[in-house]
């Protein structure tokens, strides 16, 4: 899909976008899966998991 076509008319990007990426449980994380990279502090994972050890 061209992006650029849904700054002209704002029901079709509700409509084909919206619609289909948000509301879409299925859809959403195919899309998620495709266009998101999310990048993971290591020192700060370990610094919770030990936080999460000695609260325990």
């Amino acid at each position: 899909m061209d992006l650029a076509e849904f700054q002209l008319n704002k029901d079709r990007w509700r409509d084909e976008f919206v619609g289909k990426y948000i509301y879409d449980k299925r859809e959403r994380q195919r899309f998620l899966e495709t266009f998101v990279n999310v990048k993971t502090n290591k020192v700060k994972e370990k610094e919770v998991r030990e936080k999460e050890v000695t609260k325990g």
